[in-house]
Order: C-alpha cells, then sequence, then structure tokens
C-alpha cells in the first residue's frame, strides 16, 4: 500500500486550538469527497494522510487557494512473507536438512533461488515438527500456484502464511515486546490477561480458580468502538477470536508482501462467531494418529473443512497435557477429552466450536475391545446423542478379537437405547465394511440393522492402505438429514483420512 502525507499550512501557524475550532472544518467541508486516513495538528502545521497519490493530488488541488501546501509521498516497506509447513518427518533434524530436502524435490523454488530470490527457513521446532520458512514475494506466488503444496522428501506438505501478531505480556498491547521501551505501562504495574487487572497475569487468583465470570479482555474494554467494548467481558486478552486481535492481525497481513491470508483468517477463525446463523452441522471423524505431534496441522485442516464438530481418536493426550489442550482451544475449538488411562496411546475426543454447548455422559460404561465417549448437544428438532468409537486392531498389547468387539458393541448398543436423544456414532471401527460379505463386517452390519442404526460412509477407502474403516452410523431419521459425506484424502500426515458431513439440524443457544 503506498502512503501519502499532505501538509497545509497558512502564513501564521496552525495551532492545536486553531485546528479544532476553525480549520479542522473548513478542511472537512473542502475535502468532502476526497478519502482521508489520518488528520491532525501538530508543530504549527495540519497534516493529512491519504492511501493513493490521486487522493492527495484532489485535495493539494482543493486547498492551495487558501493554505500553503507542501507534500510528500513515500513507498511503505513490506515485510517479506513467511510460511508455516507442518508435521514434517521425524528423520529431518534440523533447519539446513529440510531447507535442502526442500529444494531437491520442488525444482520452481530451487530455480527462483538460484536467481537471487528469498528461500530461507528460519525456525524449526523438533518437538511439535513444523517449520516456518521466509521467502520473497515472487516465491510465495510460486507457491501458490502449485496449490500452495510443496514436496518434502516422500511426502507433499500444504504450506500457510504465518503472520505472526507480536504481544506485550507486560500491558497486553500489541505491536512490541515485554520490557520494551514502547510498552506504555514499563515502569508501572502489569496488567493481567485473564481479568484485565493491575497484576502479572500468573498471580492472577481468578484465573486459578477458573472463574470465568471474570474475564475480561484489556485491549477491547479501551476500545473506542462500543460493539468490540460491548464484547470486552467474553474474552481473554489471550483468545485469538478477540476482535482487537483480529484487528491487528488483519494489519500486518495488509504490511505483508504476497499475503492472501485475510480471506481465509476471516472465514476461519471468524467463522466461530457467525455459525449460528446456518441451519445445519458440519462433522467430521478422523483417526489422528497422535494430535500432541500434529496439532497444527489438523487444526488448520478441520478450518479449512469448516468443520463445527469433529470426532477425534488416538489422540495420544494424557490428562496431565494441559498445554496441548489450550494450544487446541486458542484454535478456537472446545474439546471433550478421554485420554487412554492406563497405558500409551490410544484416547478419543470431540471438539467443537465455541459457538456450539455440548453437554458431556460420564456415566458411560467402559469396554475392554473399544473406547467410547459420549456427548449431547441440544438441537431444535430435539436432543442428539454424538458417541466417538475408536476400534484398536488385534496387536499383543491389544489381544481383543472381531468376535470380542461384537459382543461388548452389541452390550452398548442394547444400553444405547434406553438413553435420550438420536445417536450419531462416528469413529475409526477397524472393520472391512466394504467388504459386507465377509464374515465380522457382515455380523456388524446385522447388529446396526436389528437395532433400527445404518452406515452412511461411501464405500471409500477411508485409510492411505485402503478399506472402509471410519464410519458414520445413525437412525433412519437422522440418515435423512445428512448431505453428501466427502472423504478428504491427505491433507494431514495421519494415515486415515478425515470423513466430513453436515447434518441438517439447526442447534439451540
Amino acid at each position: 500500500m503506498q502512503s501519502v502525507d499532505n501538509t497545509e499550512e497558512d502564513s501564521s501557524e496552525i495551532t492545536e486550538q486553531a485546528w479544532a475550532t476553525k480549520v479542522k472544518s473548513d478542511v472537512r467541508q473542502k475535502l468532502k469527497s476526497v478519502p482521508v486516513i489520518k488528520a491532525s495538528a501538530s508543530n504549527g502545521a495540519a497534516k493529512l494522510h491519504f492511501t493513493t497519490r490521486e487522493h492527495m493530488d484532489l485535495a493539494q488541488e482543493a486547498l492551495k487557494s487558501e493554505y500553503k501546501v507542501t507534500s510528500k509521498t513515500h513507498e511503505r516497506k513490506l515485510l517479506d512473507p513467511k510460511l508455516t509447513i507442518s508435521d514434517i518427518d521425524s528423520d529431518i533434524d534440523s533447519k539446513d536438512v529440510l531447507e535442502d530436502k526442500i529444494l531437491e524435490k520442488n525444482d520452481f523454488i530451487k530455480d527462483l533461488k538460484e536467481s537471487g530470490e528469498m528461500v530461507k527457513i528460519v525456525f524449526f521446532d523438533k518437538k511439535d515438527r513444523f517449520a516456518v520458512l521466509q521467502v520473497s514475494a515472487i516465491v510465495r506466488e510460486a507457491i501458490r500456484q502449485k496449490n500452495d503444496r510443496v514436496c518434502v522428501d516422500l511426502e507433499r506438505h500444504r504450506v500457510r502464511d504465518r503472520i505472526h501478531v507480536i504481544q506485550c505480556f507486560h500491558c497486553q498491547e500489541y505491536g512490541h515486546m515485554s520490557n520494551s521501551n514502547h510498552c506504555k505501562q514499563k515502569d508501572s504495574d502489569a496488567t493481567c490477561f485473564y481479568c484485565a487487572g493491575s497484576h502479572a497475569s500468573k498471580e492472577c487468583n481468578r484465573k486459578k480458580e477458573k472463574k470465568t465470570d471474570s474475564i475480561k479482555c484489556s485491549n477491547c474494554a479501551k476500545s473506542k468502538n462500543p460493539n468490540v467494548k460491548r464484547k470486552c467481558n467474553t474474552h481473554k486478552a489471550s483468545d485469538n477470536l478477540c476482535p482487537s486481535y483480529v484487528r491487528e492481525k488483519e494489519r500486518m497481513m495488509d504490511r505483508t508482501a504476497g499475503c492472501e491470508e485475510a480471506k481465509n483468517f476471516l472465514s476461519s477463525e471468524g467463522k466461530r462467531t457467525t455459525k449460528k446463523s446456518r441451519k445445519g452441522v458440519i462433522c467430521g471423524t478422523l483417526n489422528v494418529h497422535s494430535i500432541v505431534n500434529k496439532t497444527v496441522g489438523v487444526m488448520e485442516h478441520l478450518q479449512d473443512q469448516d468443520c463445527d464438530i469433529c470426532f477425534i481418536q488416538e489422540t495420544f493426550l494424557k490428562e496431565a497435557d494441559t498445554s496441548k489442550l489450550q494450544e487446541i482451544k486458542d484454535y478456537g475449538w472446545n474439546i471433550l477429552s478421554d485420554p487412554r488411562k492406563h497405558r500409551s496411546g490410544g484416547g478419543i475426543a470431540i471438539l467443537f466450536g465455541k459457538d456450539l454447548k455440548l453437554k458431556t455422559n460420564n456415566r458411560v460404561t467402559k469396554y475392554k475391545s473399544f473406547q467410547v465417549m459420549e456427548a449431547v448437544l441440544s438441537t431444535k428438532s430435539g436432543l442428539v446423542r454424538l458417541i466417538n468409537i475408536y476400534r484398536p486392531p488385534y496387536t499383543k498389547k491389544a489381544r481383543y478379537t472381531e468376535c470380542a468387539f461384537l459382543e461388548e458393541f452389541e452390550d452398548y448398543l442394547c444400553d444405547l437405547a434406553n438413553k435420550p436423544g438420536s445417536p450419531i456414532m462416528a469413529g475409526d471401527f477397524n472393520l472391512h465394511v466394504e467388504r459386507p460379505h465377509d464374515h465380522y463386517p457382515k455380523k456388524f452390519l446385522e447388529l446396526l440393522e436389528q437395532h433400527n442404526l445404518h452406515q452412511c460412509v461411501p464405500l471409500k477407502p477411508t485409510h492411505d492402505a485402503g478399506g472402509t474403516l471410519d464410519l458414520v452410523i445413525t437412525t433412519e431419521e437422522l440418515k435423512k438429514k445428512i448431505g453428501d459425506i466427502s472423504i478428504i484424502e491427505g491433507a494431514t500426515s495421519s494415515d486415515h483420512y478425515l470423513v466430513r458431513f453436515e447434518v441438517g439440524l439447526e442447534t439451540t443457544p
């Protein structure tokens, strides 16, 4: 964006008082149809700022008969784009190795780098397996022409624009770090990100006691916009759905060369506040095979698919993983997690948008051959019981056969029949229902039929080795309300695919 300054002054200095009492109204009248982005008076002159040279020329022509006008233009230097690459293979253990892998597998990037364009890995996280790639605007556009995909080693990865918003955790404002000279509260008490009180966030008793009625965003509370100010008690200053944060992120997008993320940002992170108008709930089921080391990829994938609710299996989460749960919440999700308690791996969870209200059922019988959790969703047509199921395959550690599963699953279905609410059951069953004449898939489908339930997923692979293993099961009535079911391949490093479906239900507040 081009930034233009225009300064006008009469033979005598324009004081702030003269600006406020006379000059401002006169300028307003003369520039009635000219867009002005900022106007102020200081050091004996009035200064007007415009976004384009054309607007500045129009203003100069309108003012020069009564004021001495000078003007200047300057091009604002844009930031180089940065891209996030997620779910990097564990064999890649350094920035240099990753950069070499990218160049050897993507000739178009290699050619641009050899011609002098910037391509550099500036950050690499070994634990969460993601990296940040800094490139020039020309390289960014070239990657966009490849559908935002780059090949690394034996996989193709999607890249996303990385917009880093700098926030001071002393005053909670944006654009500078803690204890920076730009911090207006550097020499005074800190502001709490949780309750906006005058104390350090880590010392907040309201936060420790989880008093949600005390939540307050200090940035929105200071906003001049009444609509933003009104929402200050609905979130913390650290919430990435905060209107002040959204505005700052949009500003950073505007300052970044070749950044096309603004529309994606408003439709993904901002969507959590607009779902109430939709008469339908978009659901998904995905065996993530550890959300612990691929959080970024999974969260972005679900946002891309516009999901409201997602049943996830093999989370690998533990009860003590509070930081990982908070990271998921920072993406705009709530999470109900049921970790596997007696050994590593496994675990299931239900993710749902913050505009939905789910009530978990903690009285579900525990079974040996499969893991199950339930939550209840209120809709205008009645209660819907959401059921997440994960049946691990037979292994040395999990010695439960298909026969044992069918016996326990029948017990569960009998128990389910006595519970209120129409069921939507989804998850990884590890049964090849695409082979309906095989013994155990046949028995399974017969069992569903006996309980008036229907399997809805098309008989296509939901796993990269083949097989329809991830299923959606519901009643005849709800089946009619489920639209087309999509199987989204290869967007994460999991060996399972996301099964996405929309249910024609209108939720209640």
